[in-house]
Parts: C-alpha cells; structure tokens; sequence
C-alpha cells in the first residue's frame, strides 16, 4: 500500500493545465495574447496591400481627400532634357519623367529657355501608358551657316539611307556634253569633303538626233544606299538607269541592256532588284541584269510593289462583267483594275477592285507595323483613302468574303494620291503614312494608334491666322516629303520652306528655295543642309536645330 501510494499521480494545477492547452509549452498567457495580436494585424495588412497592388494594376488610386480615382502612366522623355513638364496648365516636373496622371482628356506642354514650347492634346485611359519619346524643342530662331557658296543649279535626288544626295547638272551651257553627276555626302564633317564627282560612262545615255542629252530624273534608292534608279528621257525614248554609288563605271542602261521597255522597277528590303517587263515580273541581278527568277504571279500586270522576299502586291486588269449576262462589257465601260496580294507561294489573293483605274492616280503601299501587317490604299478617281489590316490572314481564313477595312475615308478632294510613309528608324514607335488631300492639307495615318489626323498648313490652331487671304494662299504646299521618322517639311507656293513634326506641333520657316525641293537632314544632331537658289547659284547651309 505504500508504494502504490508513491506511485499515485499527483493532482493536476488547473492554472497550468489551461497554459498547457491554449499556448505552446512554457509559453505565458501575455506573450501568446501579443503573438495573436501580431498574426491577426500582418494577416490584414497583408490582404489590405494585395487589395491595394491588384487595384493599382488596374489604374485606381487615391487622392490627397481620399477620393478613389483611375489612372494611366505618362512617359516623357524630351531634348532638349531639363525641360519643364506641365499637364492641364500645372507644372509638374522636369524630364526624364514618369507621371501619373487621371484617366480622360489632359494637355501635355514642354518648355524651355530659348526653345519653342511643344503642346500636345491626348487622352490616357486606366493601367494605359503614353509613351512620349523625344519630344523634340526646336530653338526660336534659326540661324543658318553656310557650307558651300556660288554653286552651279543643280538637280537633287532624295537622301539615301547612308545621308548622301546625287546632283547632277550639265558641265557647261552646251546642250551636247555628258552629265555632271556628283556624290554628296551630307554626313561629312568637312564642308570640302561634301561633294565626290562620279564618273559615269556616256554611252550609257542615248542622244536625241540633233545630239543633245535629255532630262534625268531620280526615281528610287537601293535600301542599302549602294544604287539609285534614274530615268533619261529623249525625244524618243525613255530609258531606265541604274546609277552604281560605289562603281559608277559599272552603271546600266537598263532597258537597252534588255531590249524592252521597262513598265516598273522597285528594290525590295534586301536591294535585291525586280522589274516588270512586258507584264511579266521577275528579279534580276542588278550587275549584270541576268534574270534569276521568275515571279509566279497573275499574268500581266500593270503595277507592283514588292514589300518583302516572296511577298508582293500588284495590279492587274479585270474585266467588268454584266450581272444578268454574265459576259463581259463594251469598251465603254470603265476600265477596271484589280489589287491583288501575293505572300510566298500560296494562291494570289485579290484585295479589292479599282474603278476607273489611271496610272498616277492610285497608291498602294503594305507596311509590317510591329509584326501587324497593313495595306493602303489611295485613289484619287474614287477619292477614297483605305487601310485594311492584316489583309493577307483574314482572306486566307475566308478567301470568299470580302475584306472589311480598318479605315476608310471617302474625301472631298486628294491633291496627290501618292502614299508618303516615313522612313526607317523611327525612335517613335509605330509608323506613319501621309497624302495631300488638298494646296494646304495633309491626312496622316498613325499605324501605331490605328488612327487618322489631318494637318491644315494654315490651321488658326497651328499658326497665327493671317489676315489677308492672298497671303494666306501662299501659305499653300507645293509639295512635302518625310524628312525623317517624325518631321516632314514642306514647300509652298512662295517657295518657302518650313519644318513641322508629323502631328503638326512645330511650324517653323526654314528658308527659301526658287528652284525644285531641296532641303535635307544631315545627321542624328538634326543639322540641316538646305539649297538656296537666287539666279541660278545656289549654296549649301547648315541649321543646328540643336547645340
């Protein structure tokens, strides 16, 4: 009976049976009260950020009083940096800069000591980011620095991607010498070193009969900058040249060299060379014009353009037919022209039908936007501007169903159905396609925002409005031209020149020119060579948009 009394438990301490239970072991009721406290507040702090961070994903924020407001981000990044950043008419701060700004309409404005302000209009929706690159201030004045002076007129082709011009002028007042041709390159540093004559055998141009040359005219680089295309017109003839940069001596006469006329000529991205001879279109080796391929296209076609390897875009004749015979129609019907796409060895896809068809007068261009393929089209006959995306997959899904267009515009004139597409290298994302609708507008398509503008010269929102409407007609375009991925300059009845980004926000006058349009940019600094003409002598100057 005694040791079973030893060996009995011993009565349990309530107080420390409830510590054992609800706690871990020697831990205090207290310590364990703080450590539930701890778990429940990290519990909601946690949920209340991830609330916080999903709902900021999504643009929502909240204002100094507590309202919850929609938000999207605006990037700026501008030159010259350092410029002041204001948004609905508050300065916010300087670039570089990232900024929040509520979903909506806002106006953006950069300014900057000695430069002219930049303003731009935009609409920002929530989680959406504008991305304003390189705004580019251009100085209040201009100031122009001669290069070369007291220079012979000359006739100048368009910059190649390398910056280098061609001119050519005649040697002399002798109708019966060869051409002077020379190579500018405008990147050039030294001003002596800007101008390389280029000898050209003569006997590659043909002579009218009394002996005399006829007239050049630049037609297309190479992509690579290595050749341009140039057509010698005669009394007789017409005669396609293909003027060789770094070889000149190895320069063709094209069309005598095949013995055909030549209906069209285009480089494609890799400078490798394609002609339509006779309908038929095939590629050629460009030194020695041995024909290599054959382009399994439709038979005899009118027009093309070639936008990648295999890939092409044509017109091609089609007969109108009555609905109720089913025969085709007399001659007095209007002539018709079909768009047809072409994407490696597949089938010929037929895009669109064009009435009353005119060469010059229709403009088909296809551009790869960010990997999205675009065709436009613009036809003066009809007055119609056209963009149909990804043409070439929607009719492969349905070849039956006639393509819908992304945009079309029926217009009440179009001055000029020539489709103007930036060049390459757009530090901007996205690319551009402009034509003139009338002497003093422009339409421009922004493939990037899938939308339309126009840009009026004499816009009252651009410009001061003059008074006098004789002034104001000469404020209209004799002609423009992209002179480089965001800024276009154009040339107007007076022979002015002025400069203005691809939505019109700068106007600036440049200079005067009396002759044809001549006027480039020179180098990534935004230098600008120009040519001036007065009385047959022209010189080359320079403007720093930028020091």
């Amino acid at each position: 009976m005694k040791n079973r009394t030893h060996l009995s438990k011993k009565p349990r301490n309530p107080k420390k049976t409830k510590e054992l239970r609800l706690t871990r072991a020697h831990e205090h009721y207290p310590k364990f009260v703080r450590r539930m406290i701890a778990y429940v507040f990290f519990t909601i702090l946690a949920l209340s950020l991830s609330v916080l961070i999903f709902y900021r994903s999504k643009g929502y924020t909240f204002t100094g009083n507590g309202k919850v407001v929609r938000r999207g981000i605006v990037l700026i990044n501008s030159a010259p940096v350092g410029s002041k950043v204001y948004i609905n008419d508050k300065e916010v701060t300087k670039t570089d800069a990232k900024i929040e700004v509520e979903e909506g309409e806002h106006t953006l404005r950069l300014e900057a000591k000695g430069y002219r302000t930049w303003r731009r209009d935009f609409s920002i929706k929530s989680e959406q980011v504008e991305w304003f690159y390189y705004p580019y201030l251009i100085p209040d004045k201009l100031q122009a620095t001669s290069l070369q002076e007291n220079l012979p007129a000359k006739t100048y082709s368009k910059l190649n991607s390398k910056g280098q011009v061609v001119a050519v002028s005649s040697r002399n007042t002798n109708p019966t010498q060869a051409f002077n041709i020379e190579l500018l390159t405008l990147k050039e540093a030294d001003s002596a070193k800007i101008n390389e004559d280029l000898i050209i055998p003569n006997q590659i141009f043909s002579k009218n009969p009394d002996g005399t040359f006829g007239q050049l005219e630049f037609l297309e680089w190479s992509p690579n900058g290595d050749s341009i295309y140039l057509e010698h017109t005669t009394e007789s003839s017409k005669e396609l040249i293909n003027l060789r940069i770094e070889s000149p001596a190895e320069s063709l006469n094209i069309t005598r060299q095949l013995g055909a006329p030549i209906q069209e000529s285009h480089y494609d991205a890799n400078s490798k060379l394609y002609l339509l001879v006779g309908g038929e279109l095939s590629l050629y080796n460009p030194k020695d014009l041995q024909k290599e391929q054959v382009i399994p296209t439709e038979k005899s076609l009118t027009s093309f353009q070639n936008f990648s390897d295999d890939k092409f875009v044509y017109t091609k004749p089609e007969t109108p037919v009555d609905s109720a015979s089913t025969t085709a129609t007399d001659s007095s019907e209007p002539a018709m022209q079909a768009l047809y796409l072409q994407d490696g060895q597949g089938a010929p896809i037929k895009v669109v039908s064009l009435k009353n068809f005119e060469a010059g007068k229709v403009d088909y261009k296809y551009i790869i936007n960010r990997r999205t393929p675009y065709l436009v089209v613009s036809d003066s006959m009809s007055k119609e501007f056209i963009v149909y995306k990804d043409p070439i997959q929607n009719k492969s899904d349905n070849p039956q169903k006639e393509l819908n267009p992304l945009y079309l515009a029926t217009l009440s004139e179009m001055f000029n159905p020539l489709i103007k597409t930036n060049p390459p290298g757009s530090s901007q994302p996205g690319g551009y396609a402009a034509i003139q609708l009338s002497p003093s507008e422009i339409q421009i398509y922004s493939f990037e925002e899938e939308s339309v503008f126009s840009y009026t010269l004499y816009d009252p929102a651009v410009i001061t409005p003059l008074q006098k409407q004789d002034d104001r007609k000469k404020l209209e375009l004799q002609d423009f031209s992209w002179i480089d991925p965001e800024r276009l300059q154009g040339k107007t009845l007076d022979g002015k020149i002025y400069y203005f980004d691809y939505d019109g926000n700068y106007l600036n006058y440049i200079g005067s020119t009396n002759k044809q349009f001549s006027y480039f940019i020179r180098s990534a600094a935004k230098s600008v060579i120009i040519n001036s003409t007065e009385e047959g002598i022209e010189s080359l100057s320079e403007i720093k948009f930028k020091e």
